[in-house]
């Protein structure tokens, strides 16, 4: 596992590791121990370095985080998925709702394509198109890449982007930053990331020509979005519950790293898919 610690104010020791989940005992109350989400690193992150408590992140994946914080072995589960979506014994977990993200596909520019159709992107995902000409770009081969089994970003997109699609194959990368490194550098590639991981190099698309922006999330007009959770076992600490409404209440940090508050949306979704108009 790759990690790397920063020692700020002589207190704080933030680790960071986009794969596995650290087995740390939850309950110290001096540390704080997060795992799950890759999607949410960046705003777990910036939200440690002002917290004076020894914290580490580790990533994993929203599935294996909702785990972890159920078995006690982190403090938290970060995850961009209900945990009623999960095998984790959502009844015992508290969910605490950070923010929101939205998620789109992404090409390597070098495919020449900016916008597919529902259909279309449902037929390369399926494996019905593999070859970018077929869909009005260059001749080159369609390379689909995916995340893990777990992710919460697979989880969203399968359900909301491909809805119905059966077979679904392609190269797995294990976390957000992997997803993006791998499109930007393989010629011909197809994956899917969240707003708050989108990087020079890569190209979102447009979907029936809307295009992936927050002003289109925050009415549902781009439908391809998920809640971003810290969920605890039980009620937190008062340490932990310091943390949670640090990440939940800094509505600018959250903007700024790619994320939407939840202040800002004008509709709900509910654990089964259900939309619900909230203004």
């Amino acid at each position: 596992m790759k990690k790397m610690t920063w020692f700020l104010c002589g207190v704080l020791a933030l680790a960071l590791s986009g794969y596995g989940v650290q087995q740390a005992a939850a309950k110290n109350d001096s540390t704080i121990s997060i795992a799950g989400s890759t999607a949410m690193q960046p705003l777990l992150k910036a939200a440690a370095i002002a917290q004076k408590n020894i914290i580490t992140i580790n990533g994993g994946g929203s599935a294996a985080g909702l785990n972890a914080v159920a078995t006690d072995k982190v403090t938290i589960g970060a995850a961009d998925m209900f945990a009623e979506n999960s095998d984790a014994p959502a009844a015992k977990l508290v969910d605490h709702q950070i923010a929101v993200v939205g998620i789109t596909p992404i090409v390597n520019p070098e495919v020449g394509v900016s916008n597919l159709t529902s259909a279309q992107l449902k037929a390369i995902f399926s494996g019905k198109l593999t070859n970018w000409q077929q869909v009005g770009g260059k001749a080159m081969p369609i390379k689909v890449l995916m995340r893990e089994a777990g992710s919460g970003t697979r989880t969203a997109f399968e359900a909301l982007a491909l809805s119905g699609v059966q077979g679904i194959q392609g190269k797995v990368l294990n976390s957000s930053q992997a997803m993006v490194k791998q499109v930007k550098n393989t010629p011909g590639a197809i994956g899917y990331v969240a707003f708050s991981g989108l990087q020079a190099g890569v190209r979102p698309l447009l979907l029936d020509g809307i295009n992936p922006t927050d002003a289109n999330v925050q009415t549902n007009k781009w439908p391809i979005w998920a809640y971003e959770h810290l969920y605890t076992n039980g009620a937190p600490s008062a340490t932990v519950a310091k943390f949670i409404h640090r990440v939940q209440t800094d509505d600018a940090q959250i903007k700024r790293l790619g994320y939407i508050p939840t202040s800002t949306m004008q509709v709900a979704r509910t654990h089964d898919g259900q939309i619900e108009d909230t203004h």
